[in-house]
């Protein structure tokens, strides 16, 4: 084994150490509230929360406070007084919502559709994802900035005024004659969106004084890691302006002690984001499958971010974080007897591109499509969906997808292999050039190319395929990813779920991965079909040599949809391999004409074709 390849191992084992590790991540320690606050499980309210109105004199007392208990908050420095919740449901054939009247807000959405697809299929549901669960902070509820700048969340007690089949109202009265209003509709229309809850929050005057609104800040919600994404790869908050999307990860702000216990790639956690944006036109909050967007009647003035700690679930005690973030909001003053009113639709449901395609204001870059080539992202993601309508099941339909990117391509990757298999057999030429001219490089590199083009061979024609196919695979990993569709998706025996590895047990702690296991093999056998040629120098060689095993490494790990596309991929490219080795090139093969033949000699055919 020489050098080249000892150092190509090494770095091959390391990378396969960094895929199954992770820094090691610490609590960000900037949440707003403390861990003793999110031990309680308890909702909570502040006596001193800032006023939700401007105004000269104390700002009033926005709760009456049921229990005597008293909890002090040392990192806000502010008293919590424990209070009295209700709870209420609405729902419809595909959510279902809970409601709190601690801050007249959503504490968690469930979806009923995957839910039940488990219970169909007798999987029993062990950790069912439900929209901002474990969270201490209501989705839409509202956050004040103080005096210092610091965003607090409004966790006045508001009464529950009205509650039917379709719609839901709390009340509160801020100061004598001050009320805020917070209604909720969903609708059951099957013409209307399902997974949309259209939110209206009033302000009404009928005090005898005018008085100003602070800014207001609308809370997006909360996300946490998925069991498909258990890092939080994809847990993010972004926003749109009407040109471009930002989107901000969970690892912005948090800390890790870096790789393997060495301080690799350390780094500390980093305060909560502020910033003033304007206009904003929706804001989202999403992990992996599920996203919340806010998209307001009138536009947004700024955002606010910030890692959270997530209460425990169940028996188990260890924390994680998650991520919020919130949506700001200029409302001006308010005179007497007038009332000012913000208006919303909120979106709480799965990442499905066709479902958010339908939404006016480009709330289908929530899927992260990779740039310059998303627009092929949304159009290999439409035709899985077209084919799934006629083969009901999401492995098949990936399979066809695949057969149909291979049918496209095939007489560009034919005319490569027709190419390659040329090559093979000019190599007793390419080797008396190398030897002629091995003291006048200039001169090989003509006769060479000469050489290919007699030949009609292109020199880099076997990395045609996978250059031609590295554009469909980077645009596929985002697809299938993030597509909700594939969530629960069953194939074929061992894959349960197409939307995450399909591992059937571990070793020594590292997951057994049977697909991608199968896909080095299929990748080992079409790199052996390959004609191998001397035109490719020995470094050249050793990255064909070792590409089933790079492409193992980094797919290992990969939802078993993408991994089920690059194996048939590779099956596929084996038999128009196949077909093509047997086939007779009707082409004869020719040499340069040597230096001392004279002009107008035929050129000589190789032995071969004599």
């Amino acid at each position: 084994m020489d050098k080249n390849t000892f150092i190509g191992l090494g770095l091959l084992a390391v990378a396969l150490v960094l895929l199954f590790t992770r820094p090691a991540s610490q609590s960000s320690g900037t949440h707003e509230q403390s861990p003793g606050e999110h031990s309680t499980g308890q909702s909570q309210a502040s006596s001193t929360t800032p006023a939700l109105i401007g105004s000269n004199a104390e700002p009033p007392l926005l709760i009456e406070p049921t229990e005597t208990s008293i909890l002090s908050n040392e990192s806000e420095e502010s008293i919590i007084i424990e209070t009295e919740v209700e709870e209420a449901v609405l729902e419809n054939d595909y959510i279902a919502v809970t409601f709190t009247t601690r801050g007249g807000a959503i504490k968690e959405v469930a979806f009923k559709n995957y839910a039940a697809q488990l219970q169909t299929r007798g999987t029993p549901i062990t950790d069912p994802y439900r929209f901002n669960a474990r969270s201490t902070i209501p989705a839409l509820s509202l956050h004040i900035p103080d005096a210092a700048g610091k965003l607090r969340v409004h966790e006045a007690h508001y009464r529950l005024q009205s509650l039917d089949k379709e719609a839901i109202r709390f009340e509160l009265e801020l100061a004598p004659g001050i009320r805020v209003q917070r209604e909720y509709r969903l609708s059951h229309n099957p013409s209307e969106e399902p997974y949309v809850i259209k939110h209206a929050t009033r302000f009404i005057n009928d005090s005898g004084t005018a008085f100003s609104l602070n800014k207001l800040y609308f809370n997006v919600g909360t996300a946490r890691p998925s069991k498909a994404d258990p890092y939080g790869q994809s847990i993010n908050f972004g926003y749109y302006d009407g040109e471009d999307s930002d989107f901000i990860p969970l690892s912005r702000f948090e800390a890790n002690d870096g790789y393997l216990g060495i301080g690799l790639f350390s780094r500390s956690a980093r305060p909560p984001l502020t910033e003033a944006v304007e206009p904003i036109l929706w804001a989202s909050i999403k992990n992996q499958f599920f996203t919340g967007i806010i998209t307001p009647e009138e536009p947004g003035v700024g955002i606010h971010v910030r890692a959270i700690p997530l209460l425990a679930n169940g028996e188990d005690t260890a924390l994680e974080d998650g991520i919020t973030g919130s949506l700001a909001f200029a409302l001006g003053a308010l005179d007497p007897g007038k009332e000012r009113q913000l208006k919303l639709d909120y979106y709480v449901g799965p990442k499905e591109f066709q479902r958010l395609q339908k939404f006016a204001q480009s709330q289908d870059k929530v899927m992260q499509f990779p740039p310059f080539i998303g627009f092929l992202s949304k159009a290999l993601l439409s035709f899985m969906i077209l084919l799934h309508s006629f083969v009901p099941n999401w492995g098949w339909a990936i399979i066809l997808l695949t057969v149909c990117i291979k049918l496209l391509f095939w007489p560009l990757t034919a005319q490569a292999a027709r190419s390659q298999k040329r090559m093979q057999r000019i190599q007793q030429p390419l080797k008396e050039l190398r030897e002629r001219y091995k003291d006048n490089p200039k001169k090989l590199q003509t006769e060479m190319l000469k050489l290919f083009k007699l030949n009609k061979v292109n020199p880099a024609s076997g990395c045609l395929p996978i250059l031609i196919q590295m554009p469909i695979f980077i645009a596929l990993f985002y697809t299938l990813r993030s597509a909700s569709e594939l969530r629960y998706a069953e194939f074929i025996f061992w894959i349960k779920d197409l939307s995450q590895p399909d591992t059937v047990g571990e070793i020594f702690g590292l997951p057994i991965n049977i697909l991608p296991l199968i896909m080095g093999l299929t990748m080992f056998l079409q790199m052996h079909m390959m004609p191998s040629t001397a035109a490719a120098d020995s470094m050249q060689q050793k990255v064909l040599k070792f590409m089933p095993i790079i492409f193992l490494v980094i797919c290992y790990n990969f939802s078993s949809g993408l991994v089920l596309y690059w194996t048939v991929q590779n099956l596929l490219t084996i038999l128009q391999q196949s077909l093509t080795n047997r086939q007779k090139d009707p082409e004869p093969t020719v040499e340069v004409i040597p230096p001392s033949s004279k002009k107008g000699k035929k050129r000589r055919a190789l032995p071969s074709q004599r």
